[in-house]
């Protein structure tokens, strides 16, 4: 059952009179209404921040300093890109790591 919040919160009751007592407190002269909007916008804008920043689709990706020198030595070597090098990592560890561990359970279970 949905949680259903009291009417006392709508944003249709706070007043839209600015006040110098509201707002940050280096920003001040907002209504109630517009400090709550203002809030909501704040920590809505936060999240869509941090959800962006814990995505890999902006493709950017920190080596350590103390790896550069050698990412570049097998970028020279194998004359792949750096993503392509990193790519052609995750493949391999992946299948390595994973991948093999997971056949065979796959194969444990058609066998049991």
């Amino acid at each position: 059952m949905p949680v259903l919040f009291s009417t006392d919160y709508s944003l249709d009751r706070l007043s839209n009179i600015e006040s110098d007592d509201i707002g940050t407190e280096k920003n001040k002269g907002y209504s109630s209404r517009s400090y709550v909007l203002f809030s909501i916008r704040k920590a809505w804008d936060g999240q869509k921040q941090y959800n962006s920043k814990s995505k890999t689709s902006d493709g950017i990706i920190k080596i350590y300093k103390k790896n550069q020198a050698k990412l570049d030595k097998l970028i020279a070597f194998s004359g792949f890109t750096a993503q392509k090098m990193i790519n052609n990592s995750i493949e391999q560890m992946y299948d390595q790591l994973i991948k093999d561990d997971t056949e065979v359970v796959d194969q444990d279970d058609t066998l049991g």
